[in-house]
């Protein structure tokens, strides 16, 4: 006999060490999972419908004449145009396209524009963070852009989308006078476009 109180402790250590060593050993032979791509905002799908495709809708015209003889009593319109739109991009975050203004009587004729470009970045649940006009064509018969357009707000759904914008311009007072060398005034247009009616999903492939 070896062990006389002092040989087989020591024994147990070292092969309590080993154990640990092994154990741990063992432990950093096990291969880690690879974690999940995460797709960009920019190339991750849209959270509803695409809109991608054509769209019918109505655009409202509220103008507000400055009164040069009493500023505090503007003198007050309104018109209104059809609409007429196409989303050519749709991503979660992303939405471009242009939209047409179509006069649908005489007189609102007169106060349509020919509408615009538009490439709008999108929250979650589907507001327009900012929107820029890549053209805009707002002149009319009746007023001439005094300054580019300004965004205000606009959102998007799998029913369609809106913007509303405004513009400084000069206008025919009074309004709808169809003589030459009529006065103008100082005006102020807020248009909302509203394009909730789809004619056509995305055209298909062109052939090969």
């Amino acid at each position: 006999m070896l062990w006389r109180g002092g040989a087989l402790p020591v024994l147990a250590s070292v092969v309590a060490v080993f154990a640990t060593a092994l154990l741990t050993g063992c432990g950093s032979t096990i291969p880690t999972q690879p974690s999940a791509a995460v797709p960009s905002a920019q190339s991750a799908a849209p959270t509803f419908a695409s809109l991608i495709g054509n769209w019918g809708g109505k655009v409202g015209i509220a103008l507000l004449y400055s009164n040069p003889q009493d500023p505090n009593f503007p003198g007050l319109g309104s018109s209104h145009c059809d609409a007429s739109a196409y989303v050519s991009e749709h991503t979660a975050t992303t939405v471009i396209g242009h939209v047409g203004f179509n006069g649908s009587s005489l007189n609102s004729d007169k106060e349509c524009g020919s509408g615009f470009a538009f490439a709008a970045t999108m929250a979650g649940d589907g507001t327009f963070t900012t929107l820029q006009f890549t053209s805009a064509g707002l002149s009319s018969f009746e007023c001439y852009p005094a300054r580019p357009p300004v965004f205000k707000n606009g959102s998007a759904d799998g029913n369609g989308f809106r913007v509303m914008l405004v513009d400084e311009t000069v206008c025919r007072w009074p309004p709808l006078t169809f003589t030459n060398n009529v006065p103008t005034r100082d005006t102020e247009r807020t248009f909302t476009v509203v394009a909730n009616f789809r004619r056509s999903g995305p055209l298909p492939p062109a052939a090969p």
